[in-house]
């Protein structure tokens, strides 16, 4: 007896949603991410949460450089049979890179940032800006 692969009713309905529309207009829309993330502002720190699932927490890189913050990730998967004949294989590798300018008030010494249930919770402490008094310059 041979066994034969139907494609499932679903499966042509979602071809037909996921055609590429070639509206004008919806070219020029941003690009929505695949990973998104939120920033927001609380009276003592800021924080961003993103989406990340799938991902554990080596490989995710957070880096700051000069009030820019910036996360990246990268998931390779693995082959687990190869014995298997594959028929579909969509999960290659995920990566995702985001950067965000950055407040002067952030204590990038207390940044503490935590991973649960495929949920990247970044805390950026704020700190107190100590303005430099002016200084006259004498003409000579």
């Amino acid at each position: 007896m041979d066994i034969q692969l139907y494609n499932n009713f679903f499966d042509d309905f979602d071809k037909l949603l996921t055609r590429r529309i070639t509206f004008p207009l919806w070219e020029s829309l941003p690009k929505l991410s695949k990973f998104p993330m939120d920033f927001t502002e609380y009276p003592d720190h800021y924080e961003i949460n993103a989406d990340v699932p799938g991902f554990s927490q080596e490989d995710i890189n957070i880096e700051h450089q000069d009030n820019v913050i910036f996360i990246s990730g990268v998931k390779n998967n693995e082959k687990t049979d190869d014995n298997g004949k594959i028929y579909l294989q969509e999960r290659l590798c995920n990566s995702f890179s985001r950067s965000f300018k950055l407040p002067s008030n952030i204590n990038f010494d207390q940044v503490d940032a935590k991973l649960h249930n495929g949920v990247l919770k970044v805390k950026l402490p704020k700190q107190e800006v100590v303005k430099k008094p002016s200084k006259k310059i004498l003409i000579n």
